[in-house]
């Protein structure tokens, strides 16, 4: 079981866009990439398995859809963050994307400058 934070734009096939998309792509993998920094430094550590398993992926379900992804793949990831009967949530992930949303939006906005 993984918790992932999705990053996701939709547009349309015409020719600005055409030529935004490798910028758009650009924005897309480093946002990802600085999310998944913000969310290993935020991972709490015991062995350290958790922090090391978050990863990031890249993928498009067509040519209009886009989007990066930022996984935990340790088993008990999801545990760790909403916490158990037993246990107190250590939300990581949410955290995580809550601070880095304004920046992520800020590398989306400098390509329309």
């Amino acid at each position: 079981m993984s918790t992932n934070v999705n990053i996701r734009w939709k547009w349309m096939d015409d020719k600005f866009f055409r030529k935004l998309d490798p910028l758009l792509e650009n924005a897309l993998e480093m946002s990802t990439r600085e999310l998944a920094d913000d969310t290993r430094a935020r991972a709490p550590v015991k062995s350290g398995k958790l922090r090391n398993s978050i990863e990031t992926e890249m993928d498009e379900t067509d040519r209009h859809e886009k989007f990066g992804r930022v996984i935990a793949m340790a088993p008990y990831a999801l545990f760790v963050e909403y916490g158990t009967r037993y246990r107190s949530a250590k939300p990581f992930m949410r955290p995580a994307f809550a601070h880095m949303w304004h920046k992520i939006l800020n590398n989306f906005k400098d390509l329309i400058k």
